[in-house]
């Protein structure tokens, strides 16, 4: 079994640490994704379908770092660091504007323009109804494009 998960599952350990890396800050992002591959590790006997791999482990590294992230106060977003010279979503935002937002609709930017999943996939990992999608990105655009304006931020949303 171990073999089988390492050769699944480790080709998307890069993408997964940036999802969580996005998520979490550059301090916790190591053991964001470590934590979530101990998780998908225990869980990997129940994964069917090996093709579906990337997004059963974007699902788990989601809900980990959003578990991670609960209960923080607003004051708590202060904490969060951001990686030094990351590359911003390309044209879209920098991680000076996530570290400014909520986790549900940080989670939401970085699955759609970090990792480009389609709203389908977006659906699966944060385990909503597909139609409810499109309005919480718009709302999570919203938010982001609300907090770089107030601190004088470029975004490109």
């Amino acid at each position: 079994m171990q073999k089988d998960f390492e050769e699944v599952c480790l080709p998307h350990y890069s993408q997964v640490q940036g999802l969580c890396r996005r998520m979490l800050g550059a301090q916790r992002a190591q053991d964001g994704a470590q934590e979530t591959f101990a998780k998908a590790l225990q869980k990997f006997p129940a994964l069917h379908d090996r093709s579906a791999a990337r997004g059963w482990l974007y699902s788990i590294a989601t809900h980990h770092c959003l578990d991670m992230l609960r209960g923080r106060s607003e004051d708590a977003l202060e904490e969060w660091e951001p990686v030094v010279h990351s590359d911003p979503i390309p044209g879209i935002l920098g991680d000076s504007i996530l570290a400014g937002i909520a986790p549900r609709p940080r989670s939401l930017l970085v699955l759609r323009h970090y990792l480009e999943l389609s709203y389908q996939e977006i659906a699966a990992v944060l385990e909503i109804p597909p139609d409810q999608v499109g309005m919480a990105l718009q709302r999570a655009r919203a938010e982001a494009l609300k907090f770089a304006r107030q601190r004088g931020l470029t975004c490109g949303l």
